[in-house]
This record gives structure tokens, C-alpha cells and sequence, in this order.
């Protein structure tokens, strides 16, 4: 696995993504690794629909 650092998030955005980490039961760290992977498995069916898209002449 790699690290991966993000600086200068504004206190606020910080707030909002503690408090929704707690309201699933989770911590910070993996609340922000279940966004990462979701964004990234959206982009990967995004990229499949484009490619299969132009596959069928679409």
C-alpha cells in the first residue's frame, strides 16, 4: 500500500469528514480510504461504459 498525505484541508472540511467518519462507526483513516476506493471503482466503470461505448460505434 502506498501513503498518501493531503495538506491544508480547511478545518471545517476536517469537521465534516470526523463527524461522518463517527456517525459510521469509523475512523477517520478508513472513512477517507472507502471514499478513495469508491471514487476510484466509479472512475473505473466510467472508463468500461466510455471504451465499450466506442467498442459499439456509440
Amino acid at each position: 500500500m502506498v501513503t498518501v498525505e493531503i495538506r491544508d484541508v480547511p478545518i471545517e472540511v476536517h469537521d465534516a469528514l470526523v463527524a461522518e467518519a463517527e456517525r459510521r462507526s469509523q475512523s477517520l483513516q478508513d472513512y477517507l480510504l472507502s471514499l478513495f476506493v469508491e471514487a476510484a471503482r466509479r472512475r473505473q466503470e466510467i472508463a468500461k461504459r466510455n471504451r465499450s461505448g466506442e467498442a459499439d460505434g456509440g
